[in-house]
């Protein structure tokens, strides 16, 4: 077995944590990730129904028990992606200006912890996947992918080495690979691993 040379967390969602899939641990992103890339140690982080925004209580990325694990283990990772931001279209009311402000802001304390921690650790902000018939109708979902992909550019004027990848460009097609709609299932979660393994191989 080749040695780990790569270590590399996942944050997000329940997209991320793999809800609905039968065995979330083997079968999500980042488990098939860890798969394809051999010298990677890959390690999930995902937390169901979590946002980025850190004004939201209980419903905060911040306030999760995935957050502390991921603090006690940042200082390994080289590189981190982050995929945030599906819930707070579920909460946003018309994505005021505040709501966009906070998001933003949440974004930079994150990689701000995160960097503390490890600095010469790069990140991956990836915007949200896509949604499918009657979610729609209930994630405001193109501002913030607009704000998801806007973001990169500020958060390495600040001095976080940062990619984007276009998660919502891959999952666009998948859409009979999402059972309820939302939450993507092992077909769709291997592609998104493929997808992100091919970009992650062109920056490490």
């Amino acid at each position: 077995m080749e040695p780990k040379t790569v270590y590399i967390g996942c944050i997000g969602d329940s997209i991320t944590a793999g809800t609905g899939l039968r065995e979330p641990a083997k079968e999500a992103f980042p488990a098939a990730l860890e798969a394809l890339l051999p010298n990677a140690a890959v390690y999930n982080f995902g937390n169901g129904g979590k946002t980025m925004r850190g004004d939201l209580g209980v419903d905060s990325y911040f306030n999760s028990v995935s957050y502390q694990d991921l603090m006690q283990n940042a200082a390994r990772l080289n590189l981190v992606t982050v995929m945030l931001g599906t819930n707070d279209a579920y909460h946003a009311k018309g994505w005021t200006d505040t709501e966009i402000a906070t998001f933003q802001s949440s974004c930079h304390t994150l990689f701000a912890a995160l960097k503390a921690k490890n600095p010469d650790m790069r990140f991956v902000l990836m915007n949200s996947p896509a949604c499918f018939g009657n979610k729609n109708d209930r994630y405001d979902m193109l501002p913030l992918r607009k704000l998801q992909s806007e973001l990169v550019t500020d958060l390495n004027a600040a001095g976080y080495q940062t990619h984007f990848f276009d998660m919502y460009a891959v999952t666009k097609p998948l859409g009979e690979h999402f059972p309820d709609q939302l939450h993507p299932n092992k077909t769709a979660h291997r592609i998104m691993a493929e997808a992100l393994c091919a970009y992650i191989q062109t920056i490490i």
